[in-house]
């Protein structure tokens, strides 16, 4: 299974081109992945649950 320590930086380096260095887009930059991270989750969970349901 993926770790979150993979998952949570790689989601960061992807929107990292979305922050203009103004300050306005560092609520953005800091959601963007979170919610990513969360559904990602999220659908790993339920795949795992799932594959052990097969079991």
């Amino acid at each position: 299974m993926i770790s979150e320590r993979l998952v949570l930086p790689l989601g960061s380096v992807l929107l990292q081109p979305v922050a203009h260095g103004d300050g306005t887009d560092d609520l953005y930059v800091l959601l963007i992945p979170a919610i990513i991270a969360l559904i990602f989750f999220a659908f790993l969970r339920r795949k795992s649950d799932e594959d052990d349901e097969e079991k």
